[in-house]
């Protein structure tokens, strides 16, 4: 069973381990590493080196982060280019959110890269807009109302201004409005 390393700005690693000790309980071989605000990359790259070898037992480590390109993302990679050096099979994946944590905890015990591709498919089919449901109260604002599909609905053309300026005769008729 492939460990796993929860690497990220300060809460969000130990949040999301919490989070996943709410749904499982007790998890075994998964730890969460905070990045503070100040910390030195440093430090950071031996902490995280040193939680990769605690989880390893042999299956590999899948260390999951947050934003591409920060200190935690960055300093991840450079613990997994090593732990693989040392003969530890380490993936690291970013962008993390929790149902992509679940999906680790549930499928590691597959081969790495097949956790890997689960976890990536479990986190792009966990983002998606929610419609909520119309109420009585609701009206249509504008254009960016949603019909029943969750398809934008025409905005509702304004009430035409008066024609002619109150000159007699009749009324033009208003090009925005079918008759």
């Amino acid at each position: 069973m492939a460990g796993v390393v929860i690497v990220a700005h300060a809460p969000l690693a130990s949040s999301l381990l919490s989070c996943a000790t709410h749904v499982f309980g007790t998890v075994s071989d998964v730890v969460a590493y905070d990045v503070g605000a100040d910390d030195d990359p440093g430090k950071t790259l031996d902490a995280v080196r040193n939680r990769i070898a605690a989880v390893d037992r042999g299956e590999g480590v899948l260390v999951l982060t947050d934003v591409v390109g920060a200190t935690p993302s960055n300093q991840a990679d450079k613990a997994a280019h090593l732990a693989n050096d040392a003969g530890i099979p380490t993936s690291v994946v970013a962008g993390t959110n929790l149902p992509m944590l679940l999906r680790a905890l549930t499928n590691r015990h597959l081969p790495l890269d097949e956790t890997v591709q689960r976890v990536l498919d479990g986190g792009a089919h966990a983002i998606l807009e929610m419609e909520a449901p119309p109420t009585r109260f609701a009206r249509p604002l504008g254009g960016d109302a949603r019909g029943p599909e969750g398809k934008p609905t025409p905005a509702r053309p304004a009430a035409a201004p008066p024609q002619g300026g109150g000159s007699s005769g009749p009324a033009k008729p208003d090009p925005r409005r079918p008759e």
